[in-house]
C-alpha cells in the first residue's frame, strides 16, 4: 500500500532527530535548498510546507504513518525533489518512518 501511495519520482530526504534543534535544522535545510533554487518541502513542528507556500499545521512534530506517506506521495506527484523533516523519537517508537528512504539522517542536540 505504501508503495502505491508513493509512486512517482524520488524525493531526497533529510531526517533530523535529536533532543534539541530539530525544527531549526530542518527549517535551515529547507530554506538553504530554496535559496539554491531547488524544489523543497518541510514536515515538522511548523507544519507541512512545499517550496515557498505557507505550511499547513497538523498538530504533531511528525505526522502519523499514513499522513506522512501521503505527504511524501504528494511531493513525488508534484515533482518536488527534496524533503527536510523532523523525525521525533516518539514517532520512531511508533514506527512512523516505515518504508521511508533517506539519503541523510542528522542527530542534533543544540543547547544555548
Amino acid at each position: 500500500m505504501l508503495r502505491k501511495i508513493n509512486e512517482g519520482s524520488d524525493v531526497n530526504t533529510v531526517a533530523v532527530t535529536g533532543t534539541n534543534g530539530k525544527t531549526s535544522i530542518s527549517t535551515l535545510v529547507h530554506n538553504m535548498l530554496r535559496n539554491l533554487g531547488e524544489s523543497s518541502a518541510y514536515i515538522g513542528t511548523n507544519g507541512f510546507g512545499k517550496n515557498d507556500d505557507e505550511p499547513i499545521y497538523f498538530g504533531n512534530t511528525t505526522p502519523d504513518v499514513v499522513t506522512l506517506h501521503n505527504q511524501i506521495g504528494e511531493l513525488r506527484r508534484e515533482n518536488i525533489k527534496n524533503l527536510a523533516f523532523e523525525a521525533s523519537s516518539h514517532a520512531m517508537a511508533f514506527r512512523s518512518y516505515l518504508q521511508c528512504r533517506y539519503r541523510c539522517c542528522d542527530i542534533y542536540k543544540l543547547n544555548t
